[in-house]
């Protein structure tokens, strides 16, 4: 897989998703150590959404998911409730 490809296989989305959620997680992490306002936490929500749509939440990306996800989902969808947990606990400073 080259940089502009769409993941072909279960392992390489997973890795994907995997590198997605760790650079929202430096963002969270980040967040909770400086001063965050409620635009910086809606683009965090933003892209928890991301996260949930990979997953399959809304069907936005089924034509782009490779087959054998389903393996996955159980550490998506933690993945996505992990993320989401953490932001909703931030509370944005005026």
């Amino acid at each position: 897989m080259n940089q502009t490809d769409a993941p072909q296989t279960a392992q390489e989305y997973m890795t994907m998703f995997r590198s997605l959620a760790a650079t929202i997680e430096k963002a969270i992490d980040y967040a909770e150590q400086h001063q965050t306002n409620e635009w910086s936490l809606k683009l965090l929500n933003a892209n928890i959404d991301t996260i949930a749509c990979l997953r399959g939440d809304s069907g936005m990306f089924y034509e782009a998911r490779p087959e054998g996800l389903e393996a996955f989902q159980k550490e998506m969808y933690a993945t996505e409730s992990r993320l989401a947990k953490r932001v909703s606990a931030i509370h944005p400073k005026p």
